[in-house]
């Protein structure tokens, strides 16, 4: 009891010298929050900015390099037949695995995206030739 006193009492008393420091101090302390607010502020802002840029950047990009019609379906993240490596790679974003399999004719990808439970995966893309053939979802 005597210690948990003692801490009460010095907390009372620090408490009473920082008020004392405050109200002698106020203007500094104030300048240092409005400072410290507007460049919070800033910062989010900026930041806000930045990614509207790189987006609007991106989807430019994309309808200049692939039409109108296949840049909206790489911007929703869609999956189609025929879709090449590189637009699923713009669509979903590299892979965390790849399988490889060397056929005599042609050679088989399939694209493993999402990681599930137990190694799996909750999205694999199969690719021919440098192009989707099918993939599957599992939910």
């Amino acid at each position: 009891m005597a210690r948990g006193g003692f801490w009460i009492v010095a907390l009372v008393l620090g408490g009473a010298s920082l008020v004392e420091q405050i109200q002698k101090y106020w203007p500094v302390f104030l300048g240092f929050i409005i400072i410290s607010v507007l460049a919070a502020i800033y910062i989010f802002v900026d930041s806000t900015a930045k990614e509207k840029l790189q987006k609007e950047q991106r989807e430019r990009g994309l309808r200049a390099k692939y039409g109108e019609e296949i840049a909206s379906e790489i911007l929703k993240s869609h999956i189609w037949v025929d879709q090449t490596t590189e637009q699923l790679v713009h669509s979903r974003g590299k892979p965390y695995a790849i399988d490889q399999k060397f056929l005599k004719t042609k050679v088989r990808e399939v694209w493993k995206y999402e990681p599930g439970p137990r190694g799996g995966c909750r999205l694999r893309v199969t690719i021919e030739n440098g192009r989707v053939v099918a993939w599957d979802r599992k939910i």
